[in-house]
C-alpha cells in the first residue's frame, strides 16, 4: 500500500511538473525556492496530516492570510507612522512561524486530523516503571547472578553500609 502511495505522488507530481515547464517554456532551479517547499509543508502540518480536508483548510488559511496581510498591514502602517517599517512578507512568515509552533504545542495533530493520526498521538504512552519496583528486579537479578548464596548482593550492601 505504501508503494502504491509513493507511485501515484512521484505520477501526479511528474503530471504537474510536465504541465509547469509546458506552460512555462523554460525552467530552472531559481523557479523552485525555499519558502513555496515550506509552504506545502506548513500547509499539511497546519491543517492535519492524514487528512485531506485538513490540508485544503491549511492550504485556504496559508493562502489568504497574504492576502489579508496586503490589504491590512500596509495601509495601517501608512496611517500610523506615515510610511512602511515592515513589510507584509516578513509579518508573514513571523505569522507562520508562530502559527507552526502553536500548532504543534497545542494540536500535533493539525486543525483537522484524520482519525487514524489522532489515536497515534493519544495513545496510551507506557507506563513509567516505580523507582522502588525497578531497584528490587535489579536486587533479584543481582541474587540469580550470584547463586543461592548472594554473595554480589551482600558485598553491595556492606558497601553502602561502610559509604
Amino acid at each position: 500500500m505504501k508503494l502504491l502511495a509513493f507511485a501515484m505522488g512521484a505520477s501526479f507530481g511528474g503530471v504537474a511538473g510536465g504541465m509547469f515547464a509546458a506552460i512555462q517554456g523554460f525552467i530552472s532551479p531559481e523557479s523552485f525556492v525555499l519558502v513555496e517547499s515550506v509552504m506545502v509543508v506548513s500547509m499539511v502540518v497546519l491543517g492535519g496530516m492524514g487528512n485531506i480536508a485538513g490540508v485544503i483548510l491549511g492550504a485556504v488559511l496559508l493562502a489568504f492570510v497574504p492576502e489579508i496581510l496586503r490589504w491590512t498591514v500596509e495601509p495601517a502602517q501608512q496611517a500610523l507612522f506615515g510610511r512602511m517599517l515592515v513589510e507584509p512578507e516578513v509579518i508573514r512568515m513571523l505569522i507562520f512561524g508562530l502559527a507552526l509552533v502553536l500548532v504543534m504545542l497545542f494540536r500535533p495533530a493539525g486543525l483537522l486530523p484524520s482519525a487514524v493520526r489522532k489515536r497515534e498521538l493519544t495513545a496510551a504512552r507506557p507506563r513509567v516503571r516505580d523507582h522502588a519496583a525497578r531497584g528490587e528486579r535489579h536486587r533479584q537479578a543481582l541474587r540469580r547472578r550470584a547463586g543461592a548464596g548472594g554473595r554480589v548482593l551482600r558485598h553491595r550492601q556492606r558497601a553502602r553500609s561502610t559509604a
